[in-house]
């Protein structure tokens, strides 16, 4: 699970099985054949439990920092994605940044 909004610096709590990584994707948009919209930003996570979960299949929470760079997590819609151990992402779910 994780929120619907957040803004750029804020930290985020989400809940996920078996992640390794968290990553933003934003949605590209072309014009004149360039595409200076999609990117991929990594982002930071701190487990929130004192121990891991007892099995792979349980979520664990964690806060997630959203970069605070505006001109890195551009303002708009994005996809989180936890990524398992060998980078497996799961469902997206979308995440709308703003300022």
């Amino acid at each position: 699970s994780a929120p619907a909004r957040a803004r750029v610096g804020e930290a985020v709590r989400v809940s996920a099985a078996g992640a390794a990584a968290f990553a933003l994707v934003r949605g590209g948009s072309s014009t004149h054949t360039v595409n200076t919209d999609q990117r991929r930003v990594p982002v930071a996570a701190t487990l929130l439990s004192e121990s891991p979960p007892a099995s792979p299949a349980d979520a664990a929470e964690y806060s997630l920092a959203i970069p605070g760079d505006p001109g890195v997590v551009v303002p708009g819609v994005y996809m989180l994605f936890a990524l398992g151990p060998t980078g497996t992402p799961s469902v997206a779910l979308h995440v709308r940044i703003g300022l």
